[in-house]
């Protein structure tokens, strides 16, 4: 079953025709970890997806899950899966994937920074833009609990290493951002086959992590420099 994972294609993220829904197959039940509005926590999916929303949409009285699971539930008749909610374009969805020593990593992300601040910024119901950034990780073996969220912290870190590398402003100061106000992350790897072997590390000394965080760097920093073009023009 575990040789199956990782001989497995990954099928390519699918962007609909009015662009406001972008959805990925993961070809097979995973087992999730991570916080979003719909599927958060310690879930299992197959699809994950998400939804490009305008500021209108969520005003402060809105409940954002709520108005999440309408809209899914419209397109789609249930909520099953892992949803992201976003108000940055959906069609600038940036996907890399790296392969060594029989281990795969796959990062989709949306990158808008909007909402940017600096980790310890005053929180400010003045900022509601709804630029964010979301990240789905993939990758092609079993994770034990621990590895889960040891991939997890590596996502984190590998976000907040690109921002600071691009240099994007807090939104309410004069600092460095470090991330968004509203950043998602969510880490996906196959459920355990009948023998139940996982990895059970996933650090930088290894061989995963080192996949994991050069691909989520590589994602993130190639979408920060994009939207920080889009952002300059609007000024």
């Amino acid at each position: 079953m575990v040789d199956e994972m990782l001989m497995m294609e990954y099928r390519s993220p699918k962007l609909s025709e009015c662009h406001r829904w972008l959805e990925v197959d993961l070809c097979v039940p995973h087992s999730t970890l991570g916080w979003t509005l719909i599927g958060g926590g310690r879930s299992r999916a197959q699809h994950v997806f998400w939804h490009q929303v305008s500021d209108t949409d969520l005003l402060p009285e809105v409940d954002a899950r709520l108005f999440f699971e309408d809209r899914r539930k419209r397109r789609k008749a249930d909520t099953t899966g892992v949803g992201f909610l976003t108000g940055c374009s959906l069609a600038e969805y940036v996907e890399r994937r790296l392969d060594r020593g029989g281990l795969s990593a796959r990062c989709v992300a949306t990158i808008g920074l909007r909402n940017a601040l600096r980790i310890g910024d005053p929180p400010s119901t003045a900022v509601h833009s709804l630029g964010t950034i979301n990240i789905l990780l993939q990758v092609s073996r079993p994770l034990s609990e621990c590895a889960s969220l040891e991939a997890l912290s590596l996502v984190a870190e590998a976000r907040t290493s690109a921002v600071l590398d691009g240099h994007v402003p807090s939104s309410i100061g004069n600092t460095v951002a470090t991330g968004t106000g509203t950043d998602c992350i969510v880490v996906a790897s196959p459920l355990p086959s009948i023998d139940g072997v996982e990895l059970d590390y996933a650090g930088k000394h290894t061989e995963l992590g080192h996949l994991i965080g050069s691909c989520v760097y590589d994602a993130v920093s190639h979408g920060v420099w994009r939207s920080k073009g889009f952002l300059e023009r609007e000024q």
